[in-house]
């Protein structure tokens, strides 16, 4: 199938909101791909315009998915990881705790 050129049909916003439905383990994969993606990156500081869009977005998944009553997430994984715990059992951990709360 040959490619089509995309014609918006809207005019670009890059800040109108966008409802999206993702599942939790959906937001934790992408929260913990951001993660590993800031560690050790040259172009990512806190206090820069990207860093700060970045913390943002950490920001509205994490408490999206803290409104649903989950208490163990991406960061909790980098957590468990940085506290010498096997990835596997972090993540296992992490999916057992969303098994729970559903």
């Amino acid at each position: 199938m040959p490619k089509e050129l995309f014609i918006p049909k809207e005019e670009e916003d890059l800040n109108r909101p966008i409802n999206v439905t993702l599942t939790e383990g959906q937001i934790s994969t992408i929260l913990w791909s951001l993660e590993g993606y800031i560690q050790g990156n040259d172009d990512y500081s806190e206090e820069s315009a990207y860093g700060i869009e970045l913390d943002s977005i950490f920001e509205v998944l994490e408490n999206a998915v803290d409104e649903q009553g989950t208490d163990y997430g991406a960061r909790d994984v980098e957590k468990c990881i940085i506290d010498g715990t096997d990835y596997r059992d972090c993540v296992d951990h992490m999916v057992q705790s969303m098994e729970a709360g559903q």
